[in-house]
């Protein structure tokens, strides 16, 4: 899920405990990456 609010983005992964463990580090940078795109337009 993607919110927008106050001038800032807010971005919610679903996933089972165990695969947000075994990838926490792709998933945060993917999660940066996003924000990236979504400020620069």
């Amino acid at each position: 899920m993607i919110r927008y609010k106050n001038g800032q983005y807010d971005i919610q992964i679903n996933l089972k405990d165990f695969d947000f463990a075994l990838h926490l580090d792709t998933i945060l940078a993917w999660k940066k990456h996003l924000i990236t795109i979504l400020t620069a337009r």
